[in-house]
C-alpha cells in the first residue's frame, strides 16, 4: 500500500476545510507521521484522549520556539517574554497549576449565573447597534466585540480603553503557530509595551483604591501567591488576550455554521435547544485545531512504542469528528450521545473558562438570531486568519433579509 500523503498545515487548502484531510487521515493513517509538523498527527477520539490524559505526555512550552527564533537573530525582546512567561498554563512547567488557580479563581469570583446580565447587556448592546442596517460584518461588528467588552467589563476596564486594549492583544494568537517571523514578534512585542503600560496603571489605580471587579481581585490572588507587580500585569493582559479571541472565533464560527445549515438557526432561537445547539456547534466548529504534547520518557502511542522527545499533535478538531465516537459525524445533530468533545481541550490543560464561554456563546447566539431576523451570507467564500492552532474567521459579511 503506498504511503498516506501527509498535508501542510500551513496550507491555504488545509485552512479552509481542514475537515477532508482529517477524514482522509482517519481512514487511513490515524497515527500519522508528518514531515512538515516533525511529529505525529493523531485524528481519532479515542487516541486524542489517552494522549490528553497521559501522565507522560506533557504539553509543549511556548517558549522553546521563540527563544530559539529570537537567540539566533541576536534580538531580546523582554516585554513579549513576560507576556510567553504569563502563558504558563498552557505548558506543563511548575508554575502551571499555580497560574491556572489564579485564572480560575478570578473567572469564578462569581457564581457563573450572575455574569448572564452582564453578558447580556454587551450582547444587546451591540445587537442595537445593527437593527435597521441593511448588513454588516458579523465578526468585526458582533463576534469579535463582544467577548473583548465582556472581559473588560469583569476586570473593571474603562470603557475608554476597552479600543486601545483590543488594538494591544489582536494578532497575538498568532504566538502559538508553527512558524513565526522576527518581524512579527517584535510587533508583538510593541503591541505588548502598549497594552502593559495601560494595565499597569489600572493595577495601580485599584492599589490605592480597590473595586470590586476582576483586577482587584486579581491584586489580592496576587499577594497570596507571593506573585509580583510585573507578572500580575502579565497575567491580566493574557486573561483579556485568551478570553476576547477564543470565544470571538467560537461565536464567529457558530454564525457562519448556522447560516450554511439547514435547521441550526431554529435549534439555537428555541429556549428550550440552544443550550443543546451550542454544543454541537463547538463539536462541529470549535475555535482550537489541536493539543501538542511530548513525551518526557520511551512510552506508548497510540500502541506504538515511541523514544522520550517524541510529539505528537491531537488534532481536536478532527477527534470531535470521529464517526467511531459520533456516527454521521458533519451532520448537526442537538443534543446528539456520544462522548464529550474536545473543543476546549481535555486533561488537566482543559480550557479554564469553559463554563464562562459556553454561557457567553448561548446567550449571543441566541440573541443574535432571535433579534436580527433572517440573514444570509454575502460571500460564497470564507476567508480565515492565518493562524495554525485556532479557526477564526476574517471576516463574514451578511445581509438582513
Amino acid at each position: 500500500m503506498a504511503p498516506t500523503r501527509s498535508f501542510d498545515p500551513r496550507d491555504p487548502e488545509f485552512r479552509t476545510d481542514p475537515h477532508r484531510f482529517f477524514a482522509r487521515l482517519r481512514r487511513e493513517d490515524p497515527l500519522h507521521w508528518n514531515p512538515h509538523l516533525k511529529a505525529y498527527a493523531l485524528t481519532r477520539h479515542r487516541d486524542v484522549f489517552q494522549v490528553l490524559r497521559h501522565p507522560h505526555f506533557l504539553a509543549t512550552p511556548m517558549r522553546a520556539n521563540t527563544a530559539t527564533l529570537l537567540r539566533r537573530s541576536g534580538r531580546s525582546l523582554p516585554t513579549l517574554d513576560r507576556l510567553i512567561e504569563a502563558a504558563v498554563l498552557f505548558d506543563s512547567t511548575p508554575g502551571h497549576r499555580e497560574a491556572r488557580r489564579m485564572l480560575v479563581a478570578t473567572l469564578n469570583m462569581r457564581p457563573l449565573g450572575e455574569y448572564a446580565p452582564l453578558m447580556a447587556d454587551v450582547t444587546d448592546r451591540l445587537i442595537d447597534a445593527l437593527r435597521g442596517r441593511p448588513s454588516f460584518d458579523a465578526v468585526s461588528d458582533f463576534a469579535d466585540p463582544l467577548p473583548v467588552h465582556v472581559i473588560h467589563r469583569v476586570l473593571g476596564i474603562p470603557e475608554e480603553l476597552f479600543d486601545t486594549l483590543r488594538a494591544a492583544t489582536w494578532g497575538l494568537d498568532g504566538l502559538f503557530n508553527y512558524v513565526k517571523a522576527i518581524r512579527e514578534l517584535v510587533a508583538w512585542d510593541a503591541q505588548c509595551r502598549t497594552g502593559f503600560a495601560v494595565i499597569d496603571d489600572l493595577v495601580r489605580q485599584r492599589r490605592a483604591a480597590p473595586r470590586e471587579d476582576g483586577i482587584t481581585r486579581m491584586i489580592a490572588l496576587a499577594a497570596q501567591d507571593g506573585i509580583d507587580h510585573e507578572r500580575l500585569v502579565a497575567r491580566i493582559f493574557f486573561l483579556i488576550m485568551v478570553a476576547s479571541d477564543t470565544t470571538s472565533a467560537t461565536i464567529g464560527n457558530a454564525i457562519a455554521l448556522a447560516l450554511a445549515t439547514p435547521g441550526i438557526v431554529d435549534a439555537i432561537t428555541d429556549p428550550a435547544t440552544t443550550a443543546a445547539a451550542v454544543e454541537e456547534l463547538l463539536r462541529l466548529e470549535g475555535t482550537a485545531l489541536f493539543a501538542a504534547r511530548y513525551a518526557d520518557r520511551d512510552t506508548e502511542l497510540a500502541g506504538l512504542a515511541v523514544p522520550e522527545g517524541t510529539v505528537a499533535y491531537c488534532y481536536l478538531a478532527a477527534a470531535n469528528r470521529d464517526p467511531e465516537a459520533y456516527p454521521d459525524p458533519d451532520r448537526f445533530v442537538a443534543g446528539r450521545g456520544g462522548p464529550p468533545h474536545f473543543a476546549f481541550g481535555d486533561g488537566i490543560h482543559a480550557c479554564i473558562g469553559a463554563s464562562f464561554a459556553r454561557l457567553e456563546a448561548r446567550i449571543a447566539l441566541h440573541a443574535f438570531f432571535t433579534r436580527l431576523g433572517p440573514l444570509r451570507r454575502v460571500e460564497a467564500g470564507t476567508s480565515w486568519l492565518p493562524l495554525d492552532a485556532f479557526r477564526h474567521l476574517a471576516r463574514l459579511p451578511v445581509a438582513v433579509d
